[in-house]
């Protein structure tokens, strides 16, 4: 699932995470809310890295 798609993330038990989407969807995946917000951050910190250095290079 791509990071942009992603509208919020709340905990739905402790081993399940609810994840809703930006199309209006939702779906429970079986990973407790911890990892996947740790995942989502991770995510995100890569998306503003490649970012970065995108407009690094568009400036060379």
């Amino acid at each position: 699932m791509f990071y942009a798609y992603i509208e919020k993330i709340e905990r739905h038990d402790s081993r399940h995470t609810k994840i809703y989407f930006r199309n209006g969807k939702t779906q429970i995946f079986p990973i407790s809310f911890y990892q996947m917000e740790h995942q989502w951050i991770r995510a995100g910190h890569i998306l503003a890295k490649l970012n970065l250095l995108d407009r690094y290079h568009d400036k060379s």
